[in-house]
């Protein structure tokens, strides 16, 4: 291995148990992969909790009762209240990124009251159905949770 004076394993098998050299990792060929709770307090994920499970029973109910359903947000306030919110264009049927647009403005215009937010929508992801729900937390923590569902063809 460059700089190590090491060769590398030869195979998959070896490579398992083989513990690499810092200085011979690089860029691209390693990462360490951190989950998001490695660096998020506990109010933190508390919040970002509360707010999944806000959110998708919503989406799930509405995909139940109506086969889809208009984005809509939900906010843990600074007390720790949640609150759920829709947002209006003025049309009836809005294209979905322009309700996503009046929620995130409502949210920014209100941020300093708030603790976390989480935007929700019903999306086509890797050609299947899914909700998507965009969270961020005032500690810095964003993310996004992509759960596909399929469609009932009868009720």
């Amino acid at each position: 291995m460059a700089g190590t004076g090491q060769a590398a394993p030869a195979t998959i098998r070896d490579r398992r148990r083989y513990v690499w050299p810092a200085r011979s990792l690089q860029i691209g060929h390693y990462a360490l992969v951190t989950s998001w709770r490695d660096s998020a307090s506990g109010q933190a994920q508390i919040d970002v909790d509360s707010l999944l499970n806000a959110a998708l029973p919503f989406a799930q109910q509405m995909l139940d009762q109506h086969g889809e359903f208009f984005p809509y947000g939900v906010a843990i306030d600074a007390s720790g209240e949640t609150h759920m919110a829709a947002g209006y264009t003025g049309e009836e049927r809005p294209p979905s990124q322009s309700v996503l647009d009046i929620l995130a403005q409502g949210y920014r215009e209100q941020r300093d009251g708030l603790r976390a937010v989480a935007l929700v929508a019903d999306v086509r992801a890797d050609g299947s159905d899914a909700i998507r729900v965009e969270v961020e937390h005032r500690e810095g923590q964003a993310m996004f949770v992509l759960m596909p569902y399929k469609k009932r063809r009868l009720k």
